[in-house]
């Protein structure tokens, strides 16, 4: 291997690398970004649920 060649591909192994990390980055983002979405539909669910309930317990003492 000559000294071209070597430039070449280290210059590939280079921008293959770039690229993974570019990847990586924008799955990362977009994990993230999920995470919190997901948290805060359990919020929601959670609020909900215990909205539920309380009508329940009142309908409950209602009827008595």
């Amino acid at each position: 291997m000559n000294l071209q060649e070597f430039e070449n591909q280290y210059r590939e192994s280079v921008d293959e690398i770039l690229n993974k990390l570019q990847s990586l980055v924008m799955l990362s983002t977009k994990l993230e970004a999920d995470i919190v979405e997901v948290g805060q539909s359990v919020q929601v669910l959670s609020r909900n649920t215990e909205v539920f309930i309380e009508q329940q317990r009142q309908a409950g003492s209602e009827s008595e």
